[in-house]
Parts: structure tokens; sequence; C-alpha cells
């Protein structure tokens, strides 16, 4: 059987020859890593990879903030645009939680249905222009703070110094809200969509000089009020993909509501990802095996309840597309994103 990658290559290629989501331009082959591909936007559109609907402001928020987009100038496509890949998690996130930037009553409809005691969502504090987040969702956050202590060039790196989506922990999408008890929750969400990873530890970085990511951190992993509970496991087995972004994202969450980042009292992760990426989701190395057989099911043994949830990547889809409003982006979503199988 083919992988779920592939299908959904296949299946989002389908959607590009119809013509209905995309131009005609975009239906030719396009090109990333100096190949061309039918999954890849053609001709000079790589903007198209957005709904239209948000497509000039979603830019425009990433420029701004100096993000760069997944595929970035090394695939044939300028820093400041979407990837050409049909499969682009990146994308898939912005498309499903840019609208609801200025769209609380969607915003708090998909927290309650997600079991999240949202009163009211809170926008982000402008904070200059590299932390000015005026809407309901933030993306690629990296906290106004280094608190986990990342480097830049072998050094650690200042607060600004940091780059927001590369390099540094970032969230995928960070949303504020007010809780039903009057606490300010924070979520930092991680986006999946066709990922999918190797069996080999990644703690020792690629690099000439081969630096060991514990050594960065584990000030945070051995801190007592460290929300990973891995002395069962060692801490060895959380530096494999994608337990290793889950457990920045996690220590990244801990150190933002120790700060009370934003007035924030609890910050908790937020994993989506489709259920039927089974290559994704089964692929729990040897050493975390005996915590659960997805990586939802290990995560959540690792973390208390209230600190993460990981959920199916439908589920928000359908969520998001429920109502009769909004009927363009709706469609929209349901088709790019909704018959994943």
């Amino acid at each position: 059987m083919a992988s779920f990658r592939d299908r959904e290559k296949a299946r989002q290629t389908a959607l590009k020859e119809k013509r209905e989501l995309f131009s005609s331009e975009a239906e030719h082959d396009g090109s990333y890593d100096d190949k061309r591909y039918s999954f890849c936007l053609g001709g000079s559109v790589p903007g198209e990879n957005l709904f239209s609907g948000i497509r000039e402001p979603a830019i425009e928020y990433f420029k701004q903030r100096n993000i760069g987009w997944h595929g970035g100038e090394k695939r044939g496509v300028p820093r400041d645009l979407p990837s050409r890949h049909l499969c682009c998690s990146q994308s898939m996130c912005v498309n499903s939680l840019f609208p609801l930037c200025e769209k609380p009553d969607l915003l708090i409809n998909l927290l309650r249905k997600l079991d999240y005691p949202v009163l009211e969502p809170l926008p982000f504090n402008p904070d200059g222009v590299f932390f000015n987040e005026p809407g309901y969702v933030a993306f690629e956050w990296i906290g106004l703070r280094n608190y986990l202590g990342e480097r830049s060039r072998g050094r650690m790196a200042s607060d600004l110094g940091r780059t927001r989506g590369a390099g540094f922990t970032s969230a995928d999408f960070a949303i504020r809200f007010k809780r039903t008890d009057g606490h300010i929750q924070i979520i930092l969400g991680e986006w999946k969509y066709t990922e999918c990873y190797g069996a080999r530890s990644i703690q020792f970085s690629k690099s000439k000089n081969r630096t060991n990511r514990l050594d960065i951190y584990n000030n945070s992993l051995v801190a007592s009020d460290c929300p990973i509970k891995w002395t069962s496991v060692g801490v060895e087995s959380l530096f494999y993909e994608p337990f290793d972004q889950m457990m920045r994202l996690q220590l990244l969450a801990r150190a933002t509501e120790r700060a009370r980042e934003l007035g924030a009292t609890v910050v908790s992760v937020l994993h989506v990802a489709p259920s039927v990426n089974r290559e994704l989701m089964l692929g729990v190395p040897t050493p975390l095996r005996p915590l659960g057989q997805n990586i939802h099911e290990v995560w959540t043994a690792l973390v208390d309840r209230d600190r993460f949830r990981g959920v199916d990547t439908r589920q928000v889809v359908e969520h998001l597309t429920e109502h009769g409003d909004h009927q363009e982006w709706a469609y929209y979503m349901r088709a790019r994103y909704g018959a994943m199988e």
C-alpha cells in the first residue's frame, strides 16, 4: 500500500488538475530542490498554496516579521512566498488558522470543541515590530525571551537576535485566551501533515562540531518543574523526531508559563496530526515503545493531561468547517484537506 505521503501527493495533484482551487498556470509541474514534480505548483504562483481570502495578509504577516516559509530560496521560491509543495504542513496550518486571527467566534467554537475551558479569546499584546501580534492567532511564535538558552553561531542568542520559524524552537501557531476560571492560558501548537521520520537519534547535530543537543536543553530537562517525566525511559530517548520537537515545545511552554508571559498562568502544547498518517503516528522509537503505540499516546504518558493534547487534523478541519458561514473558505478546506484517507 502506498504511504500516506504518496497518497496525499496524488490527491493534491488531482485537485490541481481540476482547476477549481488553482489557476491554469499552477497546473504545470513545479520545481522543488531543483527538480520538477506534479505535486508542486507550477509557474510563478507559489502563493496559490494559500486560500485566496487570506493570501495577501498572510504573506505580509510573515514578511513583516522576517519569518521564512518552508521551502525557502534554496528550493526555487523567494523566501517571502509559500512553498510550491502542496503537501506543505506550514501552508496547511496557515490555511486552517489564519482566518481565525480576526474571527473570534470561530476560534471559540474550535477551542470548545477541543475541550478547552475558553471564556473569550485574547489578542497577543503588541510589543514592537518583531512581536507585534494584533490578532487572535500568532504563527511561528518563539516567546518574548530566549528562555531555553538556544544558540546562534555557537553563542547564546539574544532575545531579539533570534529568527522566528528557523533555528530556534518555534510554535507553528499560538493562541491566547481567558479561561472560565479567570486564568489566562496560551496554547503553543505543532501542526503536522505528511511528515514522517527515521528511527535515528538526532541528539548530536550534523554540524562539524557535532553539537550535543542535551547540552543546550539539559538545564530545562533537569529543572525541578520540568513538565516531562522522562526518568523511566532516559533523557536520551527524547532526541528522536518528532519527540525532539515535542520536547522543545513543551520546555518552551513551561518556561513561558514560569515567566507569566502575556499574563498567562497556564501554557500548554497542542499537537495536531492526521491519524491516517500511520508512518508518522506509529513511528515510535524503540526506547519509547513501552509508553504507547502512537506518538500522542507516548507523549501523554510523559506529560500531564492539562499540559499536552494531541488531536487528529481531520477533527480540526471538521470543526472549522461545520458552520454555514464563510462558505468559500469552508469549501476550500474540505476539498484540500477534508478527504485525507
